[in-house]
């Protein structure tokens, strides 16, 4: 799944490492010159529970302790929150720092709204309710996506949440 993301953004990375743990380190020449510190997780859509129409990551950090908060850090990397969606190729581009104080296998859901609307137009977006914007797209367009996402840009593509 790492090597998926790696391999999905092209020439724009200089280097990656880690790419066996979470997170994992890209650094990348466009759309600005930065090392992302990347927490990807598989996006799950289990029955029961929650809406049908909606997806999950649990996020779970090495070295999160039981009933402990955690933030994600603020150093010189930029951190990036993203779901992956095996089988269909896309992945979900999420603000890290919109989810503060979370504790071990915290739920971040997200609709299928926006998974369908990357593979329809390529890029969708939606913002949530929590106002996190959130961006979608299919590996072909992940370089585009994570530039949207690192220049704070929302796509003309939005899903109305």
């Amino acid at each position: 799944m790492h090597r998926i993301f790696v391999d999905s953004l092209g020439d724009a990375v200089k280097h990656s490492w880690d790419l066996e743990y979470r997170p994992f380190f890209v650094e990348v020449t466009r759309p600005i010159e930065t090392t992302l510190e990347v927490y990807m997780f598989p996006a799950l859509n289990p029955p029961g529970g929650r809406c049908a129409h909606e997806y999950k990551i649990n996020i779970l950090l090495q070295g999160h302790k039981p009933r402990t908060k955690m933030n994600f850090p603020v150093n010189d990397n930029y951190p990036i929150l993203v779901a992956y969606v095996d089988g269909l190729d896309v992945f979900v581009l999420l603000d890290a720092y919109s989810h503060k104080d979370f504790t071990p296998n915290t739920n971040v859901q997200f609709k299928d709204d926006v998974i369908l609307g990357a593979m329809e137009q390529g890029i969708a977006c939606m913002t949530k309710l929590n106002n996190e914007v959130v961006i979608a797209s299919t590996a072909s367009l992940l370089p585009k996506a994570l530039e949207l996402r690192l220049l704070d840009i929302k796509p003309n593509y939005e899903i109305p949440y």
